[in-house]
């Protein structure tokens, strides 16, 4: 009975072994003493594999023993040796469809995808299929051979029982672009749009648009934008698309496509922000900034519209505005260049306490790390040699763009540094010069130079085929080149040509002449532009250049009358009397003249009835004369009982500057003191972000107990003076007592960046306590358990997390690791197919965005766009030792071990 059921069993293996054969397409089956050599228990699966080893080795190369072989060499692991026998027979039957089948399948499954690629070319020689031609597409791509690729997926899209995939037509049209088909590109990639009826993503018809735009079809390109927009399209790809046809010049039509969203962009900061930029590329400045004006007006304003609405503001006059701007917006998010620019306008409008502001609102620690930008702002506040001697040792490589270089150049020609300012925009384009820089300090650069003539020269020759704008700079500048030579008959040749013509360039040329001691020629053109426009200004220009001239008495003439009783008159009679000074001398002031200033300048003082604003002025003017203490006294007199945030305390601080006088620090430690515990915060607040942190920690005392602004100053002072053990006791204080959310997640952030991870993780765990589902806590709790590998508890808070949030590609990432790290594969995935999509959506990406892209590819399998990408980056950051690290580490793992020599030997 035992034999009987053994030799069953056996029978049964051997037919499975049969079934084998069978199922390899061979359809044959074995003989009888095959049958009853197999009949025997498990234990004699080698016996027969000796058995067909030893007919084999007898020159029996039949199926009937080539079949079972292979089979038992599978069974017991020898993939190598199936391989060989397999390839043995294909060589013998070549057309063997089953048998190029197996072996391909065998070279997959032991990953020799080199030449699984080469069975599925003849198995789709042999039996063309929509199904083989899908795998040597995928494999071509994993192996890197894209011309191949493309070659399959052309003729994959048109078989005949092929359902059209998105991603097909995509990778096609980009091979063919690449492989510098364009029109095959744009045909394969219009024919997917209109298979799918439009219905694609965003970023398969942002290629389309590239590819039709390439070809010059901008009408097209346009045409089915419009169409997918009308379909399916939302905001963002109306402003994606928009964005594409603004990066190639077609302004009109990327405006067009953003008109049926326009109701929504006061609710829409990124539509807000294409809108302007597509009105600023079109020369409409004007309708830019009465949107913008009116955006901000509504108090609904992005930030990142700040810089353009500034600059706007400065063309159109309104500094106000620009002012009341930089009063509003987070001056530390916006761009380095508008910044720039904002310190140089507050540099030519000699506004330091706006620049004082700036520097206050930045810190230092934001300016140490922008150190031109300190300088400008520095040389704003205080304009004095030093400063300017400090901007001027700022290295050559910091002043790279051309933007920098003509504002540096600009505050080079004003402080009379021409060489600096020349070496500068040396090779730089006349008409983009002119499109910066003031055409008053263009002239002055030649003239300190002594290089009129140089600049006439170049002045001709840019003006012939210049747009209408460029022209007319060109024709102001050399007017003001003339006047600064003093040529006389040329400038009043102007006036006969251009009668009516009393712009700005007056003044400028007034300025220029006055500089360059044309005194004759300032005296004409300060009298033309009176006459035109008789305002103080002006009048006060004429005063000069009767000064210039030595005619004092006419130019105090005409101001004595009216400054006894009119406000800017009298601040005009101060300015001509202060220049009469500077210029001549105390001493050769008539007495007369003198006691009339001595007078008028006693009933600004003591008058009541007058403003504070003239009082400000007469503080400023005394300045400019030197008499710098009787300046201050007046700016203490008016800011003296005032609380911080006040005007005139604003005023105060400006004249003060950074560079506080023992004076000044005394008057505002004296003030911090006596204040309310309201107001308090704002003076210590200022006292540290003028470097005086010592001051802060004197006035605090060796109290413990304040109250939360308070105690943020006390911290401020602490974490500058690097006192680490007070600091830590402090956050520790404020975050045993503190129960305010918002205020916990900053202590926690300042105890992190200040190196003290056990308090930061105090302050978020409090938080936690407090309250449970506060998602930030759980990021944050996750995030640091992960970073010291306590996988368990950040697996349980970044679940917690994502359960209720949507989290960032980076939140999604590190859960996916989590679960990677507990071999939870098939959950991780999708998190980091998530990760990898949220990541697709950042438009501009960081080095560590594109290094995370690449392993995000890896652990998605998309292992041949991981090692294209990881590539790229390598030859664009050769030096950076992880993106070689992490990409030799996937070659390694891929059994790509040449190329991953390569990496780690270069």
């Amino acid at each position: 009975m035992h034999l009987i059921t053994s030799n069953i069993r056996n029978v049964i293996i051997i037919f499975l072994l049969a079934i084998g054969a069978v199922a390899a397409g061979f359809y044959l089956a074995p003989d009888h003493e095959e049958i009853a050599l197999m009949q025997m228990n498990d234990a004699h699966f080698k016996d027969a594999l000796k058995y067909y080893s030893s007919l084999r080795a007898k020159g029996n190369t039949s199926i009937n023993v080539l079949v079972p072989l292979i089979n038992l060499h599978v069974h017991y692991g020898d993939i190598d040796q199936s391989i060989e026998l397999l390839k043995s027979f294909v060589t013998k039957h070549p057309r063997s469809i089953e048998g190029h089948k197996r072996l391909a399948a065998l070279y997959k499954s032991s990953q020799r995808f080199n030449h699984y690629c080469k069975e599925l070319e003849i198995l789709q020689e042999l039996a063309p299929s929509t199904n083989t031609l899908r795998d040597l597409a995928d494999s071509y791509d994993f192996l890197g051979l894209y011309e191949n690729e493309m070659q399959a997926l052309a003729r994959l899209v048109v078989s005949k029982d092929y359902k059209p995939r998105e991603e097909d037509y995509v990778a096609l049209a980009s091979f063919l672009r690449v492989d510098h088909k364009p029109d095959e590109a744009v045909y394969a990639i219009l024919t997917l749009i209109d298979l799918k009826k439009y219905a694609v993503s965003i970023e398969t018809m942002h290629l389309a648009m590239q590819l039709l735009l390439e070809t010059g079809e901008k009408q097209k390109a346009f045409s089915i934008a419009q169409k997918y927009l009308n379909k399916y399209g939302q905001e963002k790809d109306a402003i994606t698309l928009s964005v594409l046809l603004q990066q190639q010049g077609q302004f009109d039509s990327a405006y067009a496509l953003l008109v049926p969203f326009l109701p929504n962009i006061s609710r829409s900061s990124d539509l807000l922000q294409q809108v302007i930029t597509l009105q600023l590329a079109q020369g409409k400045d004007a309708d830019a900034y009465a949107l913008l004006s009116s955006q901000f007006n509504k108090g609904n304003f992005p930030y990142l519209l700040a810089a353009p609405l500034i600059d706007l503001a400065v063309k159109y006059k309104n500094y106000t505005q620009a002012e009341a701007v930089i009063h509003t917006v987070p001056l530390e998010k916006m761009p380095e260049d508008a910044l720039l620019r904002c310190a140089d306008q507050w540099f030519l409008l000699k506004r330091p306490d706006i620049a004082l502001y700036m520097q206050s609102r930045l810190g230092k620690e934001y300016l140490r790390q922008d150190p031109l930008l300190e300088a400008v702002l520095d040389v704003a506040v205080h304009d004095t040699p030093e400063k300017m001697e400090a901007l001027l040792a700022i290295p050559p490589e910091s002043i790279a763009l051309p933007e920098q270089k003509m504002i540096i150049a600009g505050i080079c020609v004003e402080r009379g540094f021409t060489e600096r300012a020349s070496a500068l925009l040396n090779g730089m384009p006349v008409a983009d010069i002119l499109h910066t820089l003031d055409a008053q300090q263009y002239a002055q650069l030649y003239l300190d130079a002594d290089e009129a003539e140089q600049a006439v020269a170049l002045l001709n020759a840019a003006r012939p085929g210049s747009p209408p704008e460029t022209q007319a700079r060109v024709d102001k500048t050399l007017l003001l080149l003339a006047a600064g030579e003093g040529k006389t008959e040329s400038v009043q040749q102007w006036f006969k040509d251009h009668p009516d013509d009393n712009g700005p360039w007056l003044s400028e040329a007034y300025w220029l002449a006055d500089r360059y001691q044309r005194d004759a020629l300032a005296l004409i053109l300060a009298q033309r532009l009176y006459r035109s426009e008789p305002t103080p200004q002006n009048q006060m220009q004429l005063t000069e250049a009767l000064l210039l001239n030595h005619r004092y008495a006419e130019a105090l003439a005409e101001l004595q009358p009216l400054a006894q009783k009119d406000p800017d008159a009298r601040a005009l009679y101060l300015e001509v009397m202060a220049d009469w000074i500077h210029r001549a001398g105390i001493k050769e002031v008539p007495d007369a003249n003198r006691r009339a200033l001595e007078a008028l300048v006693t009933s600004i003082l003591k008058d009541n009835t007058v403003s504070l604003e003239e009082k400000r002025n007469m503080a400023y003017l005394l300045e400019k004369t030197g008499s710098r203490n009787k300046a201050e006294n007046i700016f203490l007199a008016i800011a003296a009982n005032q609380p911080f945030a006040s005007p005139d305390v604003s005023e105060l601080l400006g004249f003060w500057g950074d560079n506080l006088s023992p004076r000044a620090l005394d008057w505002l430690e004296k003030r911090a003191r006596n204040v309310s515990d309201d107001e308090k915060p704002e003076w210590l607040a200022y006292l540290n972000n003028t470097g005086h942190p010592q001051t802060v920690l004197a006035i605090l005392g060796g109290s413990e107990e304040f109250s939360p602004p308070i105690a943020d100053q006390y911290i401020s002072a602490l974490v500058t003076v690097h006192d680490t053990k007070l600091l830590n006791n402090a956050l520790k204080q404020e975050i045993d007592k503190e129960e305010d959310p918002q205020r916990l997640k900053k202590l926690a952030t300042i105890a992190l960046q200040e190196d003290l991870p056990v308090t930061s993780e105090k302050g978020w765990r409090k938080l936690y306590s407090l309250d449970p589902d506060d998602a930030d806590a759980e990021k944050e709790l996750g995030l640091q358990a992960l970073a010291v590998n306590h996988y368990t508890e950040a697996g349980r808070l970044l679940k917690k997390y994502l359960q209720h949030n949507k989290g960032d590609y980076q939140v999604n990432y590190a859960y996916a690791e989590v679960l990677q790290h507990k071999e939870a594969t098939e959950q991780a995935r999708p998190y980091f197919e998530k990760a990898q999509n949220q990541l697709a959506g950042i438009s501009q990406k960081t080095i560590e965005n594109q290094s995370d892209e690449a392993h995000l590819l890896y652990r998605n399998n998309k292992i041949g766009k991981s090692i294209v990408l990881y590539r790229k980056l390598l030859s664009q950051f050769p030096q950076n030792k992880t993106i070689r690290a992490d990409f030799a580490e996937l070659l390694i793992e891929n059994q790509q071990f040449e190329e991953a020599s390569r990496v780690l030997g270069q």
